[in-house]
């Protein structure tokens, strides 16, 4: 019996070989073509994005901040610039959508915000800022990240650092300002209760010797693709309460009732992919763990609706079984502080897997507080600007 099947599984195989060698000349050109193509489609689009210029601007905010959060969200709406191009734009120069790099550092205690983008994009985004605030200062100013590159870096300093996602779907509300009453302009500020505040004041209390780093990558996502992933989730919380009749429907409880109304909501806006990084960066005699938890509870607490969604910690630079651990964990610091260097995160070489977040909720975890931040550290220009007189001799 056994030699019967060896015979048969070896006149198969016989057979096998000679089918593909005699149909060779019609498959084989159609395998190295597509093979081909798709090799030309990731080299050209692995060469775009290398060789794309770029800018870090500095944003220094004026004394005084009398709007909402929701100028931020109507300047970040902006930032949905760029275009996916045609097909031959796509298939021939390998153009990407392009994304922006939102980030709030602090440097021995010092608090900065940053913007990073195309140099192309450069005069559009200063130009949408000062629409929306017009007594900040942008500047162009050096990569801070570009010390990670340097060899000393890893000899002197320690690192950890995490890519927070969403606790829940894409489509359901973090909390954002509009929860916390900051859309009404009337509230005073020291009435005011801002979730961002939180993260401020723990980057404001970092010593010398210490850095933190938060960066929040966004790239514009299709608002027909948004409201699809909204429509089809509502869909299943009103198919439990079907009758056996597909028309037929039971009542439905008030949560779900509310779940579907946040989620029509949150759909309703405009959105964006989203991936964010936070590094904790120090002098190795001065780095304290604690630190780690406090980073990490300033941001996701204060955003989280207890119910919907909010942000957990994920893909940290942690290791906790052998083998090999020290070598694992240095390999772990070192593509997280490289992919956060880069701001890579939607493409080739560095991908991770995205969320998404409408302008609301991004506007809630980056704008500029007003006076209800009082760090000491927390830079402002000290005074605003102003014209000229217009009785001015020329």
């Amino acid at each position: 019996m056994a030699a019967y099947i060896t015979a048969f599984l070896i006149n198969a195989l016989q057979t096998a070989f000679v089918f593909i060698g005699n149909t060779m000349l019609l498959w084989l050109p159609i395998v190295l073509l597509l093979t081909f193509w798709e090799l030309w489609i990731f080299y050209r689009r692995w060469m775009f994005v290398e060789n794309l210029e770029w800018v870090l601007l500095e944003i220094k905010l004026p004394r005084e901040i009398t709007k909402t959060p929701q100028a931020m969200e109507v300047f970040l709406s902006a930032l949905r610039i760029g275009k996916d191009g045609n097909a031959l734009e796509k298939y021939w120069k390998g153009w990407r959508r392009a994304w922006h790099s939102l980030e709030l550092v602090s440097v021995n205690g010092e608090i900065h915000f940053f913007l990073y983008t195309q140099k192309g994009f450069k005069n559009i985004v200063e130009s949408q800022m000062y629409a929306q605030f017009p007594d900040a200062e942008i500047t162009e100013v050096d990569d801070y990240a570009k010390v990670v590159d340097l060899p000393e870096f890893w000899d002197d300093w320690s690192m950890w650092g995490a890519e927070p996602t969403l606790t829940g779907d894409s489509v359901l509300p973090i909390r954002t300002y509009v929860d916390y009453g900051l859309d009404k302009m009337q509230v005073k500020e020291e009435f005011k209760t801002d979730p961002i505040t939180a993260l401020i004041e723990f980057l404001g209390s970092l010593r010398e010797g210490e850095q933190g780093w938060f960066q929040i990558l966004i790239k514009a996502k299709d608002a027909k693709d948004f409201k699809t992933a909204g429509e089809t989730f509502m869909k299943t919380v009103m198919d439990k309460y079907k009758g056996e009749e597909k028309s037929a429907f039971r009542v439905m409880s008030p949560a779900d009732k509310n779940l579907l109304e946040v989620v029509e909501k949150n759909i309703s806006k405009l959105a964006f992919d989203v991936v964010i990084r936070m590094m904790y960066v120090s002098k190795k005699d001065k780095f304290d763990p604690t630190r780690i938890t406090h980073f990490i509870n300033s941001f996701t607490t204060p955003f989280s609706t207890g119910i919907y969604n909010g942000f957990k910690p994920s893909n940290g630079t942690s290791v906790d079984y052998p083998p090999f651990k020290e070598y694992r964990l240095k390999e772990k610091k070192v593509g997280m502080a490289g992919a956060y260097k880069a701001r890579g995160g939607f493409y080739y070489p560095i991908f991770r897997p995205a969320f998404s977040l409408n302008t609301e909720a991004l506007a809630t975890i980056y704008h500029f507080p007003g006076g209800v931040a009082q760090t000491p550290s927390f830079g402002r220009l000290e005074a605003k600007k102003g014209e000229p007189p217009a009785a001015l001799p020329v």
